[in-house]
């Protein structure tokens, strides 16, 4: 009769090799007749852990602890779940236990470094990320979480180095070439990026955030048939749950006589520029039902009809019966578009005739009647949400500089800039507030001769109107904006202004102005 011993090694086997429910049922046959043995309730709450059952693996690990108190690696891969809980402080006093009971436990050191990184204190993580180095020199993930924690504190080059030396220490270390591919492209280097990625993919085939940075790269650089599958990486790699109803996900197949339901899953501008693409959804055959962001439900409802929309919703409302449902921005690689074929169906976003003809008329009050001057929005920031919002978004004083341009009513179309542009009121018309909706900014649009705006959801909706857009770009801008252009294949009324170096907002501002005099002169 095999030993206990015997047995465990046999379901710890069965779960290296991902038979996770053999091992599970060999653990729990265990756990029943010896109730007493901690490794068993450790190893079976990895198991756990390993399928996703993150609280049931805590309480399995903490029983382990119970039966024995003086395990480190016991606390360590308690503080490991603890972390993936979000329960960050718990699983530092793991770590800080761990290392208690074993000084030398390199992988403690890592993981408490971790965890005191996300909560805010990057000095020590340091600390213990060198730590861990110093008794194991040979550690690539230390030298990759200390990058990550240098990086973050602004320090680009130190950080460098370190992700370099963990791929010279393990060439094939997937979040290290990762890393690199990211500060590669944050360089404009997208060469280097893509080799960087690449190397990541061979030596992890199903590394989830190496596919959706080969995603961005293929995207950015318009190979969009292999870049939209990459894509579809987004929800491992962003630790998104893509949304599940017991009906299949559309594959792209025929639509005809099917009922469709097609959810945003991102920013308003996202929703803004693609839901294009529901119309050609009805065109073949389709009945969708488009669930859209609160924030948008006012501006699409009377166009439901023009944008081929059976049924609007939003998140919490019963979408009824359907056939099959995809998100948003799956639909583009589902129906196979190019960059040749990215569909313009003219403008296809209208303001309410009634808030139009209102703020028609409050514009006149303030700025006088139109075609005396140029009227141009202004929108320099976009939310503070948004991953990337520190780059694509720039302080008032840098837009302030077009003030200068003579001939010109400029109107803000930023929220909340009440502290931002006190002593501007004279040169500039703020007119939006925290009570307005996004239709009313179409309203407001309507009336401009020009709209200037940072890469934000202004952009897309002045765009998707058909109003003449500057779109001021960082250094590496969003994918959809490609590379090297002015123009933009998906709005025909929007010119692309880049920066030319990182960070720097004031040559864009300062080409922008002189451009915007230039057609002042011109009218």
């Amino acid at each position: 009769m095999a030993t206990v011993s015997e047995w465990l090694h046999q379901a710890m086997v069965l779960q290296q090799q991902g038979r996770l429910e053999e091992a599970e049922r060999i653990y729990r046959q265990l756990a029943e007749e010896r109730p007493e043995h901690a490794d068993v309730w450790h190893l079976l709450g990895l198991a756990a852990a390993e399928r996703g059952r993150l609280e049931e693996a805590a309480q399995l690990m903490a029983r382990a602890i119970q039966l024995e108190p003086r395990a480190p690696f016991y606390h360590n891969n308690l503080g490991n779940v603890l972390q993936d809980l979000g329960r960050v402080a718990d699983a530092i006093l793991c770590y800080r236990e761990a290392l208690r009971l074993d000084g030398n436990y390199r992988e403690a050191y890592n993981n408490l470094g971790v965890a005191l990184d996300a909560a805010g204190r990057p000095e020590e993580a340091l600390a213990c990320f060198q730590q861990a180095i110093a008794i194991s020199p040979q550690y690539a993930e230390a030298f990759n979480n200390l990058g990550n924690t240098l990086y973050r504190m602004g320090l680009r080059e130190e950080a460098l180095a370190c992700y370099d030396h963990a791929v010279e220490l393990d060439g094939g270390y997937a979040d290290a070439l990762v890393n690199l591919a990211n500060v590669f492209i944050e360089r404009g280097y997208l060469a280097e990026a893509g080799v960087c990625v690449e190397r990541a993919l061979r030596s992890a085939p199903q590394h989830a955030k190496a596919h959706w940075t080969a995603a961005l790269l293929l995207l950015m650089t318009g190979h969009f048939e292999r870049g939209w599958m990459e894509y579809e990486w987004r929800w491992k790699a962003r630790g998104i749950a893509e949304r599940s109803w017991r009906q299949p996900r559309w594959d792209g197949g025929r639509l005809e006589g099917r009922r469709l339901l097609v959810w945003a899953e991102q920013g308003l501008g996202d929703t803004l520029q693609f839901v294009r693409y529901v119309r050609r959804l009805a065109e073949q055959g389709a009945e969708v039902i488009f669930e859209c962001q609160p924030r948008l439900r006012r501006l699409l409802a009377p166009l439901a009809g023009k944008l081929g929309i059976q049924r609007l919703i939003e998140p919490g409302e019963e979408p009824g019966e359907f056939d099959v449902h995809t998100a948003l921005l799956s639909v583009p690689g589902l129906v196979g578009t190019t960059v040749e074929s990215i569909p313009w169906p003219g403008p296809y976003i209208e303001a309410d005739e009634e808030l139009r003809a209102c703020w028609g008329s409050e514009l006149v009050r303030r700025l006088g009647e139109p075609g005396r001057r140029l009227w141009v929005g202004l929108c320099w920031a976009g939310s503070a949400e948004h991953v990337n919002n520190q780059a694509r978004s720039m302080r008032w004083e840098d837009m302030a500089r077009l003030l200068d341009v003579p001939g010109v009513e400029f109107v803000s179309l930023q929220r909340g800039c009440e502290r931002e542009v006190e002593g501007y009121g004279g040169r500039l018309h703020r007119v939006e507030s925290q009570e307005h909706g996004v239709e009313d900014t179409a309203a407001i649009v309507a009336h401009l001769d020009l709209v200037i705006t940072v890469d934000t959801m202004v952009a897309h909706l002045a765009a998707s109107m058909g109003k003449p857009v500057w779109n001021l770009l960082s250094f590496v801008a969003d994918w959809r904006w490609l590379t090297g252009r002015e123009d933009t294949p998906w709005y025909p009324s929007m010119r692309l202004w880049r920066q030319s170096a990182p960070g720097d907002w004031s040559g864009v501002v300062e080409r922008v102005a002189a451009e915007l005099g230039q057609w002042v002169r011109r009218s």
